[in-house]
C-alpha cells in the first residue's frame, strides 16, 4: 500500500535549507554536529504546518480575534515545551539517528514534489 502524505506549502528558503542540511549530514562523519540545525528546521516546519492547517483554517472560519489570539498563545506555549524536550533529544542522538531523521524529512519532501509534477 502506498504511503499517504499530507503536504503543506513551505517557503523556497526552507526547502533549500532542508536540501543543504541533507548534503551536509550525508557528507559529515560526525552527523551530530548538525543536530541544532536539524532542530531549527523541524521547528520551522512545525510553524509552517500549524499555520497552514490550523491558524489559517480558523481565520477562514472567521473566529473572533480574541479566540484566535488564545489559540496562537496556546500553540506557542505548547510548542515551546515540546521543542525544549525535542532539542535535548536531538542533541543526544547518534550520528546514525541524525542521518535517519534527516533522510525521512527529505524523502517526505521529495515525494511531495514528485506528486506536484
Amino acid at each position: 500500500m502506498p504511503q499517504q502524505y499530507l503536504g503543506f506549502p513551505i517557503s523556497a528558503d526552507l526547502y533549500q535549507r532542508i536540501l543543504i542540511l541533507q548534503e551536509q549530514v550525508e557528507a559529515a562523519e560526525n552527523k551530530r554536529k548538525h543536530a541544532l540545525q536539524l532542530f531549527q528546521i523541524v521547528s520551522d516546519l512545525s510553524d509552517a504546518g500549524l499555520n497552514h492547517y490550523f491558524i489559517e483554517s480558523l481565520k477562514k472560519a472567521k473566529i473572533g480575534k480574541i479566540k484566535l489570539m488564545a489559540v496562537e498563545n496556546a500553540i506557542h506555549v505548547g510548542k515551546k515545551a515540546i521543542l525544549t524536550v525535542g532539542k535535548q533529544i536531538l542533541k543526544a542522538m547518534t550520528s546514525e539517528q541524525i542521518g535517519i531523521i534527516t533522510g525521512v524529512m527529505v524523502d517526505s519532501l521529495l515525494d511531495l514534489k514528485k506528486e506536484e509534477l
